[in-house]
């Protein structure tokens, strides 16, 4: 979203009285403010059986070396299938992401180059959380098939907002109205954290064809992780 920068000009033709400098500057910063916000998230309702998601968020991962800002478009057929697009700030591809478990596929286009491993290592590797995409999934959507293996804490109206496992920490900052779908999410680990800001989703769309397609096996050299990160860098 791009933030309007907006410049009063006067000159000597038409000037304005310093109250009228004040009020009109009032305008143009509220006029700002409304532009540049990004909106709530609205969902009066989820569908009962759900088949796949698709939308939009922005993900911050922070660890102790680095900070990374990225916008993720996202199409999941659940269970266990899904495709990340991951952009830089600008709107820039710099990753794919594929789940299709119990492997996992991290695709860098711009080198020509891929990782192929297990769904939690990419999850350790790449988010540095331990992690299953079911589990993720979960989170988002299901928060109520995880009570069995985290500590969690409710609200006052019954609903999940923080869990515990091991060294891993999450909280749910917000819900979709009374929905059960996640908005925003931190979760936290010894070296960092993770967050999640949903902006858009759609449920029950059909996928296009070749979404998750392995193609690019054919035409991209197979690297192994410590070679991934230096492309990452």
């Amino acid at each position: 979203m791009t933030c309007l920068h907006t410049k009063l000009t006067l000159n000597n033709k038409f000037s304005l009285s310093p109250r009228k400098r004040v009020f009109s500057l009032g305008l143009i910063i509220l006029g700002i403010f409304c532009q540049c916000r990004v909106p709530s998230l609205y969902l009066e309702q989820v569908p009962s059986q759900i088949t796949t998601m698709e939308g939009y968020a922005s993900l911050v991962i922070k660890d102790e070396n680095h900070l990374s800002r990225s916008k993720v478009s996202f199409f999941v057929l659940l269970p266990d299938r899904a495709r990340l697009d991951i952009a830089d700030p600008l709107g820039r591809t710099r990753a794919q992401i594929l789940f299709l478990s119990p492997r996992a596929y991290l695709v860098l286009p711009g080198k020509k180059v891929y990782w192929e491993g297990r769904e939690e290592e990419l999850f350790a590797n790449f988010f540095g959380l331990t992690f299953t995409w079911r589990e993720w999934n979960n989170l988002l959507i299901n928060q109520e098939a995880l009570a069995a293996d985290w500590q969690v804490a409710r609200d006052a109206a019954g609903r999940i907002r923080q869990g515990s496992r091991e060294n891993l920490t999450f909280e749910i900052q917000n819900y979709a109205q009374q929905t059960a779908v996640v908005t925003e999410l931190k979760i936290s680990f010894p070296r960092g954290e993770v967050r999640w800001r949903l902006t858009k989703i759609l449920f029950n769309h059909p996928s296009r064809e070749g979404i998750f397609s392995l193609d690019f096996m054919n035409r991209y050299q197979r690297q192994n992780w410590a070679e991934m990160e230096e492309f990452l860098k």
